[in-house]
């Protein structure tokens, strides 16, 4: 799976990740979400994105904010130092 890109809501403090390249037909959106549900313990939900150019509707996964430690415990630890990219975990770099 190919995911484009994610980023840290400051104002609603989650985390979202761009599928948008993938509707719901596809199922890979949901199996995504059931992975982070039940392996790793993440609270996550849908976000309707937009119309794409074949007219689908796409989404983007929603990592919730009370998981965000979670999340972070996860996955800072494979981060390459100088940790640049901590700013979409919602850390400081």
């Amino acid at each position: 799976m190919k995911f484009d890109d994610g980023s840290y809501n400051k104002i609603k403090g989650n985390i979202i990740l761009c599928t948008d390249s993938y509707t719901l037909q596809t199922f890979k959106i949901k199996l995504l979400i059931s992975v982070l549900s039940n392996k790793f313990h993440l609270s996550c939900g849908l976000i309707n994105y937009k119309i794409n150019s074949k007219g689908d509707l796409t989404y983007r996964i929603r990592i919730n904010k009370s998981f965000i430690p979670t999340l972070i415990e996860l996955v800072k630890p494979h981060f390459i130092e100088p940790y640049s990219m901590l700013y979409k975990l919602g850390l400081e770099s």
